[in-house]
């Protein structure tokens, strides 16, 4: 079973969150103070509104599940300081 992460995006700053498993698929969810979550799930760095981004809505309970590949580092940014949740799907 895949292991759950929480935690609190800084405003404007990329937060590594490391995944012990690939479980397949990734959920990024937004679970309290909604501002859009820009991820990249291959070890690159997101930028807020920049090309090849994954994007979770503004939106308390929004989410987007998307394919895990070899890489076991999700990163987010943000321009808000969204409260998230990081599991594997």
């Amino acid at each position: 079973m895949a292991r759950i992460k929480h935690g609190t995006l800084v405003a404007d700053t990329v937060t590594a969150v490391p995944i012990d498993e690939n479980s397949g698929t990734v959920e990024v969810m937004i679970v309290a103070s909604p501002s859009p979550i820009y991820f990249r799930v291959d070890g690159t760095d997101p930028e807020i509104e920049g090309d090849d981004n994954e994007v979770v809505p503004a939106g308390i309970g929004a989410a987007i599940v998307v394919d895990l590949p070899d890489v076991f580092d999700i990163r987010l940014k943000s321009a808000g300081t969204p409260k998230y949740s990081v599991k594997g799907a």
